[in-house]
Order: structure tokens, then sequence, then C-alpha cells
């Protein structure tokens, strides 16, 4: 945490949620960190806000990364949008929606998350939607990145191992 308080991240302690009055209650032993980030592709002509891309693709998304790139549960979190003044949504076509995936997923899906599209709805959001204009205001509070301040890069710990108990070929060991 020292490298992240010396790049001057915003941290803040976690609210565990708000108290009789609606006012946050801290966990002042768990913090939450902000790290701006852009999409690489962003400048891209074709590139979408996660917005802007549908439950149905968000979920196929998923499914092509937990089948090809990882032979692994992959977690996502798949966003939907509710029903509001911004949009014609009723309540039964968004429950149709997330329905329609779930029920083509569910033999499929290891680890998914479903989150409302919005800001706002949660004090510390997992993630936010935030202008080019915003995003260049957060990055420029930064006084660096932690990679930065490390002498010569991330360094793992150095164990001994036993190489008996390594895979020779397709024959493992039990350990």
């Amino acid at each position: 945490m020292d490298l992240i308080y010396q790049c001057n991240y915003p941290v803040e302690p976690m609210i565990k949620g708000p108290d009789e009055e609606g006012k946050p209650v801290y966990d002042y032993k768990t913090v939450v960190v902000e790290f701006p980030i852009k999409a690489p592709t962003a400048g891209h002509p074709k590139f979408k806000l996660a917005s802007k891309v549908p439950l149905m693709d968000q979920a196929a998304r998923q499914v092509v990364l937990q089948t090809f790139w990882t032979d692994n549960a992959v977690s996502a979190t798949l966003t939907f949008h509710k029903p509001g003044p911004d949009n014609a949504l009723t309540d039964e076509q968004v429950i149709n929606e997330i329905t329609d995936v779930l029920d083509k997923y569910k033999t499929t899906f290891k680890s998914t998350n479903l989150l409302p599209h919005a800001t706002g709805t949660y004090d510390q959001m997992p993630w936010e939607t935030i202008t080019e204009e915003e995003y260049n205001n957060r990055l420029s509070r930064l006084t660096g990145r932690p990679w930065d301040y490390m002498n010569e890069g991330l360094k793992a710990v150095e164990e001994e191992v036993d190489a008996s108990l390594e895979c020779i070929g397709a024959n493992c060991p039990i350990k």
C-alpha cells in the first residue's frame, strides 16, 4: 500500500453500508483504491462503451474467454439496463433479457455476477464510466505509477524447489 499512497492514488475506507439514518458506516481495516483506467482501444472508431454492449454479447464474450483462453472459471460481472426515464424498458423486458442469458449459458457459466449499469448505484462502484476529461483530470493527480518507484522491478520470493515433485512430460508425482 505504501506505493499506492506514494503515487497519490485516491484511497478511502470501505463503506460497509448505511446506518439507521442512511449515513455510511466505514470499515477502517479495509480500503478502496481508485485506479483510473482507459481501454486501450477507446480511440478506435468501432469502440463500444460498456453501457452499449448488450447483455447477451457480454455473456457470449465470457463464454469465449472461458472456453478458449483459460481452462478455469472466468468470473465476469455482466451489466444490464434497468427500466428508467432514460430508456423505454419495462421490468418484464429486463427480466426476460436476464432469463434468456442465464438459460442459454446455464451449463457453461462458472462464475457470473449481474450488476445494473448505472452510476451512483453503490457508494463505491466497482467501476464507473467517466468522460475523457474526467479521466485526464484524475490521471493528472497521480504522482507516478507503482512500478516507477520499485528498485529493479518486482521480484518473486525465491524458494527451494524439490525437482522430484515436478512433472516430467505427462507424468506427475502425487504430492
